[in-house]
């Protein structure tokens, strides 16, 4: 999710527009391991945004793909669409679809599902503000001595003054504070190594807490509290 954010900040970039390009408008930079694409509407000052990506860890212990559509439009201090960055007040950034998938020795994630809607503001400012929602849904499978667990989850998030540097920037996700809230619904089977299964549902209410220059979110969970390590994932509860 916090990727999707920095692609809608990394459009609010000046460096996207000196970037240059035969037509005139800005030629927007891409996100690591992607090949983008962009069109143009002249008539409605819409681009079009298409990403296919691929990464791999060193090593080869995983691998991931994943696609983006998006569209981007600037509008001005009036209100009114414009095609260029230069003097933009706002950028509405949309997600239209989205498909990924993650393969690591011990487990899967397969995004089946993706929308998003998101206002970028302070484009002139050092950190631009990021608000929206966007949903998800996905299928993820863990495996190990004990057997198998898959979870189809769907996730609805509302971003609340998510503020982030502009442009591509490395360790993107660290650099950003503001809070993440909605809800998770999630259908899980449960498979042992005898072959029995148990299958049953999760429904929670999600809060998330980002403090910029720091590794570790704070998340909510249904009144329990955890600290979750943004670059790993690794979560541990927070002891009242």
């Amino acid at each position: 999710m916090l990727e999707d954010a920095a692609a809608a900040a990394a459009v609010a970039a000046p460096a996207a527009a000196a970037l240059g390009s035969p037509d005139g408008h800005p030629a927007f930079p891409p996100r690591p391991g992607c090949a983008p694409t962009r069109t143009f509407d002249a008539t409605t000052y819409l681009y079009t945004l298409t990403s296919d990506c691929h990464r791999d860890s060193q090593g080869g212990r995983f691998s991931a793909t994943f696609s983006r559509v998006a569209t981007a439009r600037f509008f001005g201090v009036d209100g009114q669409p414009q095609a260029e960055r230069a003097g933009a007040a706002t950028l509405h950034y949309d997600i239209l679809s989205g498909r990924s998938a993650f393969i690591s020795p011990h487990a899967s994630h397969h995004l089946t599902s993706l929308t998003g809607d998101f206002t970028v503001t302070g484009l002139d400012q050092d950190l631009v503000t990021v608000n929206g929602a966007t949903s998800r849904a996905a299928t993820d499978t863990l495996s190990g001595a004990r057997g198998e667990r898959t979870l189809t989850h769907e996730l609805a998030l509302t971003l609340t003054d998510v503020r982030g540097p502009r442009g591509i920037v490395e360790n993107w996700h660290r650099a950003v504070s503001g809070t993440v809230a909605g809800t998770y619904h999630a259908v899980v089977t449960t498979t042992k190594p005898d072959g029995t299964t148990r299958t049953r549902e999760v429904t929670r209410t999600v809060s998330v807490t980002l403090a910029r220059g720091s590794d570790m979110a704070e998340i909510a969970l249904d009144g329990q509290r955890f600290h979750a390590d943004r670059r790993t994932g690794a979560v541990q509860e927070i002891a009242d």
